[in-house]
């Protein structure tokens, strides 16, 4: 089973939650509805009625009843399906470690269970769990955010410690965070600056912080917008976080732009003042990211060379390349241009020197002849998948695009 949904739920959380669904006040016969029930000594959640004297559990006369698949597998089903309605059953058994046909059994029945009360609620109850936990406080152009499902069929089934290079939003690195802290080190890093600076502040800072992102979200006006944007004096790094943030939060689309001299370029985004503020989630990422096992650095990918080990993963997102008549943006460190062909080959080359002391690599770009060139390696496998994209300034050119996943393992 895919390690991300090896524990994100238990079999025991999951008879728990069926049956306070199914019998919140007291566990009735499902027969008879009998309220004198008792459990049976010899068989852990099973239980019998006094009255018709049937046994039952938490699965009878449910969709989960009579089949072997286990309740983690079945909620980890819904938890896909709450991101994607129209989740295949051909990823769902590749996750879930199963076969296609009990993929499909799963999916089916879900979607023509009568009991529509249990189906929503148990719906209701992977949403709650969701939003508790901590997501991504920063937004970045080519998030991965849509595309976290495809990642997730992609990794690799056991590995150590966890590196992600080219940080952005984080959105793999929350997501596996959340459920894979306890066993795993992470290393995330980036060339950004300001970026890791804003992930140290909302570690050690964010109630601080929270409050000078207040403080912009009461001034919050198209005009204070380009105030700040153009103001680069900080007096601390909670000041250069939160200008950040703001900045982040309320240009156009997240899409971190900077001039030859590195200053930030991006337009006002004409966004609600509300986006500025998610006091909740600074707070669970920090919880999230004050865990000793993750380590948050400021460097280039090469940094990451004498950490990385035989066995752990490490998972690039740099800036794509593009060709053509397309554009091509501008990175976000003094106005470099990585997405050039050198960049992407130097990248390409370190890649290559990892794979050979033994780390398992995944990788994504643009869907291009060169970049799949630069990885037409027998030990490298190259998948294309589509992803809505809309940075466009015109809604025309907006859509979905192609990109590759490249893997050095299966």
């Amino acid at each position: 089973m895919n390690p991300f949904f090896r524990n994100l739920f238990s079999e025991t959380e999951c008879k728990k939650i069926i049956l306070n669904i199914r019998f919140p006040e007291r566990v009735l016969c499902p027969k008879c509805s009998y309220h004198k029930i008792y459990e049976l000594r010899h068989k852990l959640h099973f239980y019998k009625c006094k009255k018709c004297l049937s046994i039952f559990n938490e699965k009878t006369g449910t969709l989960f009843e009579n089949s072997r698949i286990s309740l983690n597998k079945w909620f980890c089903a819904f938890y896909l399906l709450h991101f994607n309605k129209n989740f295949t059953s051909v990823r769902l058994a590749k996750i879930l470690g199963i076969t296609q046909s009990s993929a499909w059994y799963i999916l089916e029945k879900i979607k023509k269970e009568k009991d529509r009360k249990l189906i929503n609620e148990i719906k209701k109850y992977v949403k709650a769990i969701e939003s508790q936990k901590a997501k991504p406080f920063v937004l970045w152009s080519g998030s991965k955010r849509l595309v976290l499902q495809e990642l997730f069929c992609r990794l690799p089934k056991s590995f150590n410690n966890y590196f992600e290079p080219f940080l952005g939003g984080g959105s793999l690195f929350f997501a596996l965070a959340n459920e894979l802290k306890v066993e795993k080190c992470f290393y995330i890093s980036d060339i950004n600056k300001e970026l890791i600076t804003s992930y140290e502040v909302v570690k050690n800072n964010a109630t601080e912080l929270a409050q000078y992102l207040e403080d912009h979200k009461q001034s919050y006006s198209e005009q204070y917008y380009y105030h700040v944007r153009d103001n680069l004096i900080c007096e601390n790094d909670i000041d250069v976080a939160s200008r950040f943030l703001f900045l982040n939060k309320t240009c156009f689309n997240g899409l971190y732009k900077t001039n030859n001299k590195g200053e930030f370029t991006g337009s006002f985004g004409h966004k609600q003042a509300s986006v500025i503020l998610d006091e909740g989630n600074f707070l669970a990422g920090s919880r999230l990211l004050k865990n000793e096992n993750v380590n948050i650095s400021n460097g280039t990918y090469h940094n990451i060379e004498n950490n990385v080990k035989e066995g752990d993963f490490v998972y690039f997102d740099p800036p794509y390349f593009h060709y053509h008549n397309r554009d091509s943006y501008v990175d976000y460190v003094g106005g470099k241009k990585f997405n050039q062909k050198d960049e992407q080959i130097k990248l390409r080359d370190f890649i290559f020197s990892l794979h050979d002391k033994g780390v398992k690599i995944m990788f994504s770009n643009s869907n291009t002849e060169f970049i799949c060139d630069l990885f037409a390696h027998k030990d490298f496998n190259i998948d294309v998948i589509k992803v809505k994209r809309n940075i466009s300034h015109v809604g025309r050119n907006r859509g979905f695009e192609e990109e590759i996943i490249v893997r050095n393992y299966k």
